[in-house]
């Protein structure tokens, strides 16, 4: 799957908004494909969201035209890391103050309880994925920049599934099968 990104990456005329990136059809596209693979239901973000996930990307190494031109030109490596990330860090417990799905939260407007992801939560899924395989000596200490208070796991953990979606990718496959890691717990009884 190739996606190009509909956003226009002027850098000489305009500088890129959070808004430019969340509101690219492509990139809702992924997000709400993802979010159904996932079975949560996606919530449009609102300003608190898109401030967070703008200061999210402020205190990284990286800025929205590299996420966005990193989106487009490895769409298919970061759509294996994403499903394979969820699918193993749902399985893991790294301990009640830490949620490595990340942005499964209450939908706020409604007042009701429902689970669900919050729009822009690929953003937090591409700076894990960006931060593995072009600055891995860097991800835990960015991971802990987060008040993660597993980061350490949580890092070697995502340096894992890089490492496994690489392979996959490598051999032609598909993230559809049970990942190895989840196997692998189960056979240890961990």
């Amino acid at each position: 799957m190739r996606v190009g990104i509909a956003i226009s990456l002027t850098f000489g005329r305009k500088s890129m908004h959070i808004a430019d990136l969340l509101d690219d059809d492509h990139f809702t596209q992924f997000e709400e494909r993802l979010s159904e693979q996932f079975g949560l239901e996606r919530f449009v973000g609102d300003s608190i969201v898109r401030d967070l996930l703008q200061k999210e990307i402020e205190d990284s190494r990286f800025n929205l035209e590299q996420l966005a031109i990193y989106f487009a030109r490895r769409t298919e490596h970061f759509d294996r890391f994403a499903r394979e990330w969820y699918r193993d860090a749902s399985g893991t417990d790294y301990g009640e103050e830490f949620d490595p799905v990340e942005g499964d939260q209450q939908d706020r407007r409604t007042g009701r309880e429902v689970i669900g992801i919050s729009e822009g939560f690929t953003i937090s899924y591409l700076l894990l994925f960006l931060y593995g395989t072009e600055y891995p000596r860097e991800l835990e200490g960015w991971i802990r920049t987060r008040r993660i208070p597993a980061a350490s796991h949580v890092a070697r953990d995502v340096r894992r599934v890089i490492r496994e979606t690489a392979k996959i990718a490598e051999q032609g496959g598909d993230c559809d099968a049970p990942p190895r890691s989840s196997m692998r717990r189960q056979s240890t009884g961990n």
